[in-house]
């Protein structure tokens, strides 16, 4: 079986994207993510962390040996990145666009780093700031900071959040941008669908 590869060019791109901005307003940026059941699989849950959301319809789940190299590797080009590494819980991959979800749990690499959203959010904009086209908070979940990235031919929407004992969570949802028209409702209604336990 010829194993997937342009999904690891897709998902080792991805983490080379951390980065935000303030808006140039000073003011919080709310968006409303609508959300569509319609197009979502089953709950996914976290139970460890105590969240859940539903991926998109057709987004498969990585549950093979590629998976485990793919989650390896990452873990390894993130542990570079000065303040935080990331380690992937799930990824999933939509074969009819080339479209990814990483969700990872983010961790301080050093007692000196705060493990905050703000502190984190601080970080990835000294290390690259000039490709975020939005970020703010999510209108109806107010626990959620999103960032939209944009780099070359890939677009992301990545949501931060901070979980009951301040582990900081993320969900990356990467597309090709020739694809965003036909994914974006799907990846909206995927994120509109996150909910977090501030409680054990």
């Amino acid at each position: 079986m010829i194993k997937p590869v342009y999904p690891a060019l897709i998902l080792l791109t991805v983490f080379f994207l951390y980065t935000c901005k303030q808006s140039d307003s000073g003011n919080v940026d709310e968006l409303d993510f609508e959300l569509d059941e319609a197009l979502l699989a089953e709950t996914v849950t976290f139970g460890e962390f105590q969240f859940s959301f539903k991926p998109p319809l057709y987004w498969d789940e990585y549950k093979s040996e590629f998976s485990d190299r793919m989650i390896a590797t990452i873990k390894q080009k993130s542990s570079g990145n000065a303040g935080y590494s990331l380690s992937p819980l799930k990824i999933y991959f939509n074969p009819g666009s080339n479209s990814t979800i990483t969700v990872g749990k983010l961790a301080a690499r050093s007692d000196s780093v705060k493990g905050s959203i703000n502190d984190y959010i601080a970080v990835l904009n000294s290390l690259m700031g000039n490709e975020i086209q939005r970020d703010g908070i999510i209108k109806k979940n107010r626990n959620l900071h999103y960032l939209i990235t944009e780099k070359e031919n890939l677009i992301s929407y990545k949501i931060v959040a901070s979980v009951y004992d301040g582990t900081l969570i993320q969900f990356d949802y990467t597309t090709m941008k020739i694809n965003l028209d036909n994914v974006k409702p799907s990846i909206l209604s995927s994120i509109a669908s996150i909910k977090i336990s501030r409680e054990k």
